[in-house]
């Protein structure tokens, strides 16, 4: 037996019940790891499609738009993107960055200041992106989520 002592050392024989525990609960991580990397690897990568979903007319492409009318003494005017994805998962979700190229000082910003950059939460496949009219005038908006990025042409015209 495994727990008899060896007779001339005083040593246990053989391997001790503690040692395959021991080994056991220290192998499980490894093998939990072997096990999910394959999984992921294999999953397949979302790809994503933006879309400008309002404005007076927009590009075939989607990806630019004009929003004529545009009156400077009510600035508000959000942007409505709609963002598709090729997973499985259902529609695209997360955090989508948008930031203003120099070329939109004087045409545009954020409703409420926030700088050059806006963060905004992606639901259910569309974002909001809350513009203030500044002048007239055409921009570039670059759009970000997760790897992919888009560039939009934005005009605000009277």
């Amino acid at each position: 037996m495994s727990d008899e002592m060896n007779r001339q050392t005083g040593a246990p024989a053989g391997v001790v019940r503690r040692q395959v525990v021991r080994a056991g609960v220290w192998s499980v991580p490894v093998i939990a790891a072997a096990v999910a990397a394959p999984l992921a690897s294999a999953s397949p990568s979302q790809v994503l499609s933006l879309m400008i979903l309002n404005g007076d007319s927009t590009g075939s492409d989607g990806l630019s738009t004009t929003f004529a009318g545009v009156n400077l003494n009510e600035p508000s005017v959000p942007l409505i993107l709609g963002i598709s994805t090729t997973s499985p998962a259902g529609p695209a979700s997360g955090a989508l960055t948008a930031t203003l190229s120099p070329n939109a000082v004087g045409v545009a910003g954020w409703e409420g200041g926030a700088g050059s950059v806006f963060v905004a939460a992606v639901e259910d496949g569309g974002a909001v992106l809350p513009f203030e009219a500044l002048g007239y005038g055409a921009f570039t908006l670059t759009v970000s989520m997760g790897t992919q990025t888009w560039l939009l042409n934005i005009i605000f015209s009277a």
